[in-house]
């Protein structure tokens, strides 16, 4: 959801829509122009409904490194000009693919927005390329955010040549936002290093089986401060 509500709080601003026609990031190649049964859901994510009785879709993937979202073990490396892959669509499974240097912050699985716990966020950052996000936030019940800018923004940017992430001081703040937060962090195609330095403290993360995937806890913080994570060295 705070991916999606970020996105929403773009459109918003400036009329970039979240569901974008693939011709809408990607003018200058020409496949763009044809491949108009796929989209991307705000700026990280490529969605490729399955619109025939076939096993299989065809997805178009632009240049650069793609993750399959449900199996995101490392990413496709696809040269300038894209490439067409044909992807298994079994009934009720969605395709859908992130882009390396993406970050996607989310949460907690809950029922409702109301019982979202906004003291912990769950950031997703996907390696092969250096990326950023902005994450946007309010009360989610009232346009305070729009009339009095009750408005709270989080940068964040992960450096791929260094493997750091860098987390913003919380910026503005609304109605019930928290003072301190936890992040868990998950770094897809991480690597087999378990050592990171938060802001010059020492941590350790888990991998997953694959070896690939690094998950690293976060005690609470302060908003109002900055957190860098790198590789220990």
């Amino acid at each position: 959801m705070p991916y999606i509500y970020s996105a929403a709080h773009e459109a918003a601003a400036s009329g970039l829509p979240m569901a974008r026609a693939m011709l809408l990031d990607y003018p200058h190649d020409d496949a763009a122009w044809s491949h108009d049964l796929q989209y991307m859901w705000g700026p990280s994510l490529l969605v490729a409904p399955r619109t025939s009785r076939d096993d299989a879709t065809e997805v178009w993937l632009p240049a650069g490194g793609w993750y399959d979202f449900w199996q995101p073990q490392a990413p496709q490396q696809v040269a300038a000009g894209g490439t067409v892959i044909s992807v298994g669509a079994e009934r009720g499974l969605l395709p859908v693919f992130v882009k390396a240097g993406a970050i996607l912050p989310r949460q907690d699985y809950t029922t409702s927005t109301a019982g979202a716990d906004k003291r912990r966020m769950l950031l997703d950052i996907y390696t092969g390329a250096s990326g950023s996000a902005l994450l946007q936030e309010d009360d989610d019940v009232s346009e305070a955010y729009r009339k009095q800018g009750r408005l709270m923004t989080t940068a964040i940017r992960w450096d791929d040549a260094h493997r750091s992430l860098s987390i913003g001081a919380a910026h503005g703040s609304y109605r019930g936002a928290p003072s301190q937060r936890s992040w868990r962090l998950t770094l897809h195609g991480a690597g087999a290093g378990t050592c990171y330095s938060v802001n010059g403290k020492r941590f350790s993360a888990t991998l997953d089986s694959s070896g690939q995937r690094a998950t690293l806890q976060l005690p609470p913080a302060s908003l109002r401060g900055a957190t860098r994570i790198a590789p220990c060295r």
